[in-house]
């Protein structure tokens, strides 16, 4: 029988089951979480708890210093590449209606 209860924990279930699988059983030191940050720069992880989606391409313009800071042990949560007047048609950068700009201090 199918009710909200047993849907929600076959839910939970497969979702434990999934982190599982991309972060590991349990992080034990600051090197492992080290390692999911380096990992989810590279594409290897697809996912974090708080952001739901994988890097994004404007972040290739900036890889190379968030991996450097990143095994580093200074994990980066939020991170964008530096724009200054990029059309809004821009395929990294661009968004809203055309003739526009973007300009992004990072």
């Amino acid at each position: 029988e199918f009710n909200f209860v047993s849907m929600c924990h076959e839910s939970d279930a497969k979702l434990r089951e999934d982190r599982r699988k991309m972060w590991g059983e349990s992080p034990q030191s600051a090197t492992d979480i080290g390692e999911l940050f380096v990992g989810y720069v590279k594409g290897d992880v697809k996912k974090l708890p708080w952001c739901q989606d994988a890097i994004i391409d404007e972040t290739n313009f900036i890889k190379k210093q968030l991996l450097q800071l990143n095994k580093g042990g200074m994990w980066t949560i939020n991170s964008q590449p530096r724009v200054n007047g990029a059309l809004s048609t821009d395929p990294y950068f661009g968004w809203g209606p055309d003739g526009g700009f973007v300009d992004r201090m990072a």
